[in-house]
C-alpha cells in the first residue's frame, strides 16, 4: 500500500463543507490501516504476497478490488476491498471473504455497541441507551480530572 491520499484544503473549517484537515489525515490513516489489515489477511489465504509468482502450493488468484462503505467510531469511510478466487478443498473456486469484514457488515462492533440507532432500533429504544453512554462518559471524565487534581496538588 503505497498510496497516499492528499486533500488540497488549505484552510481548516472554510467552505461549505466545514472540512478540516486533522480529520482528513485521521480519516486518511484509518482507511490505510483497514486496507492493509484487509490485504495482509489475503495474501495468507493465497499463500503469496501482491505481485509475487504464483508457486505450486499457491490457492487461487486475485481480482481487483470494490469499495465498501464502512461506519466506525471514526465516522464514515470509504475502504477498497480486496477480490480473490480461491479453490476449495473440492477444487471449486469461490470469491474469498474476508474474516475481518464479513459481507454485509457495514457498522464496526464498537459503532454498533454505541449507536443502536444505526441497526434499525426506533429512536424511542435507542435514547435511553444513549443518555446511559453520555452519563458513562461524562462520570469517566469528572474522576479522570479529579485524579488530575490530585495529581498537580502538593
Amino acid at each position: 500500500m503505497t498510496e497516499t491520499t492528499k486533500t488540497d484544503r488549505a484552510a481548516p473549517l472554510i467552505g461549505g463543507d466545514w472540512t478540516d484537515p486533522l480529520e482528513d489525515g485521521v480519516r486518511s490513516r484509518v482507511r490505510d490501516f483497514i486496507e492493509t489489515i484487509l490485504e495482509e489477511e489475503l495474501e495468507a489465504a493465497l499463500g503469496r504476497g501482491r505481485y509475487e509468482r504464483k508457486s505450486a502450493g499457491a490457492k487461487g488468484y486475485r481480482n481487483g478490488h470494490r469499495d465498501r462503505e464502512i461506519v466506525g467510531t471514526f465516522g464514515p469511510e470509504t475502504v477498497r476491498v480486496p477480490r480473490a478466487r480461491i479453490a476449495g478443498a473440492d477444487g471449486q473456486r469461490r470469491e474469498w471473504r474476508s474474516r475481518a469484514l464479513p459481507r454485509y457488515r457495514r457498522l464496526t462492533r464498537k459503532a454498533e455497541v454505541t449507536c443502536p440507532i444505526f441497526q434499525g432500533h426506533s429512536q424511542v429504544e435507542s435514547v435511553p441507551h444513549l443518555f446511559a453512554i453520555i452519563r458513562r462518559r461524562e462520570q469517566w471524565a469528572q474522576a479522570r480530572s479529579h485524579q488530575l487534581a490530585q495529581a498537580a496538588a502538593p
